[in-house]
């Protein structure tokens, strides 16, 4: 098989319905059923000569929905542990991945109903009394579209008037649509005046968060790990 181990085949079958009738060989063109199979995963090519080139895999693209599951018993962990093995060899676009901060198993898959009939089988084939927990959708968005924003923010504090330009610009990657996002400061400028109007500019290249009185100037290791963490959310 690709996975470059060797298989016994115990039977071919033929299935039409609830129907099975045995075969000796399959033709181009013939789908069939394979008995026996030990390491075989869905995508694999099986072939007598270990030489032969093997036929393109299946691209399984990365999970939507995802949900917590939870076996109910402790005693069937192993069990479970097993079959959601099974499960994930059978269907590749299932996937089962730990949640290092939550410590739960969340299983993985392309809609709502595929990970209900997920659920449904370790019921149903392994006996095994498992919950899904809250179905999350992960949406992905992507900029297809160049813009420059410009603003100026104003705020009047005591005998002083405190005025804030920032700019932003924002543009699709060349790299295509999985490439994380990059927000780009192209300037900022805060201006301080007095009641008369007189005052003196101040170019920044810092980065300034906060809401009203409460606000911030971001150091240069800060304003890295702000637009770092803004790249690495756009692209999860």
């Amino acid at each position: 098989s690709q996975q470059g181990t060797k298989e016994r085949v115990n039977a071919l079958l033929r299935v039409a319905a609830d129907d099975l009738e045995m075969i000796d060989k399959v033709e181009a063109g013939d789908i069939a059923v394979v008995v026996g199979l030990k390491n075989t995963k869905t995508g694999d090519t099986i072939a007598l000569d270990r030489d032969t080139d093997p036929l393109d895999g299946l691209t399984i693209p990365k999970p939507v929905f995802t949900g917590a599951i939870e076996i109910e018993s402790a005693a069937d962990e192993e069990a479970f542990q097993e079959a959601l093995e099974i499960l994930t060899r059978d269907d590749p676009s299932l996937t089962v991945t730990p949640d290092d901060e939550t410590g739960q198993l969340v299983l993985g898959g392309m809609g709502e109903l595929h990970l209900e009939i997920a659920i449904d089988r370790l019921r149903s084939e392994f006996n095994l009394s498992c919950e899904l927990g809250r179905v999350r959708v992960a949406y992905r968005e992507a900029v297809l579209n160049s813009l420059t924003f410009s603003d100026t923010f104003e705020r009047v504090v005591g005998a002083a008037t405190y005025e804030g330009t920032i700019s932003l610009s924002i543009k699709p990657s060349v790299n295509g649509l999985n490439a994380p996002l990059e927000v780009v400061c192209n300037s900022a400028s805060a201006i301080k005046k007095n009641k008369k109007g007189s005052g003196e500019a101040k170019q920044s290249n810092r980065l300034v968060l906060g809401s009203g009185d409460a606000t911030v100037q971001l150091t240069k290791d800060q304003e890295y790990a702000l637009l770092e963490g803004v790249r690495v959310g756009a692209s999860k």
